[in-house]
C-alpha cells in the first residue's frame, strides 16, 4: 500500500479565522477527508481530525476551533494509515501539525458583507431499510442502556453487529 501512487487527496488543510482587533476569537479548520484510523469497535467518533482540533482547543483556549470535514467519503488516511490503534496518535499529530500549519501568516481582512446560504438536499432512500424497524431497534430503552448488542437489519451482510454506547439528546 505504501508504494503505491498517492491517490486522491486533498493536499491542503484550510483555516478562516475571525478576530476583533489582534485577538482570534474563531479558527474554522476545513480538509476533505474520510476520519478513520482503526475500525471495527462500532463506536462513532470524530477519529484522529475530532482529536487534533481538540488538542488545538486545549492550546488556545480563547479561541473556539471549529472542524469542518470536507466531502471525503472516498479521501482516507490509507496510504498512511495500517489500522492500528497507534496510527491513530501518528494522524492526530499530522493532523494537529497541518492545523497549526495553515493558521500561520494570517492576513486579515475587514469583512465587507456577510452571508451564508444552506441548501436543502434529500437523497433518494434505500429499499432496503425500514424506517419503523430501525426506529423501533434504536428506541428500545434496554439496548441503550446496557449497551445491548444491535443488529442493523440489511446494513451490511457480514460483520454488521455494532454496540450502541451511549445515546446523547440535546
Amino acid at each position: 500500500m505504501h508504494r503505491l501512487p498517492e491517490g486522491v487527496v486533498d493536499p491542503i488543510l484550510k483555516t478562516v479565522s475571525f478576530f476583533h482587533k489582534d485577538r482570534k476569537l474563531v479558527a474554522s479548520h476545513d480538509f476533505a477527508c474520510h476520519p478513520m484510523s482503526y475500525y471495527g469497535e462500532g463506536r462513532v467518533s470524530a477519529d484522529f481530525c475530532g482529536l487534533a482540533r481538540r488538542r488545538r482547543q486545549k492550546q488556545e483556549p480563547n479561541c473556539t476551533h471549529l472542524y469542518f470535514n470536507g466531502c471525503g467519503g472516498n479521501i482516507g488516511a490509507v496510504k498512511y494509515n495500517d489500522g492500528s490503534k497507534k496510527m491513530r496518535r501518528i494522524l492526530t499529530d499530522r493532523m494537529l501539525a497541518g492545523i497549526v500549519q495553515s493558521e500561520q501568516n494570517p492576513d486579515p481582512q475587514p469583512i465587507q458583507s456577510l452571508t451564508w446560504e444552506t441548501h436543502d438536499i434529500l437523497p433518494p432512500s434505500n429499499d432496503r431499510f425500514d424506517e419503523e424497524q430501525i426506529m423501533t431497534r434504536i428506541s428500545d430503552p434496554l439496548s441503550i442502556e446496557t449497551g445491548h448488542r444491535i443488529q442493523p437489519p440489511g446494513c451490511v451482510e457480514r460483520h454488521s453487529e455494532f454496540r450502541l454506547r451511549s445515546v446523547r439528546y440535546m
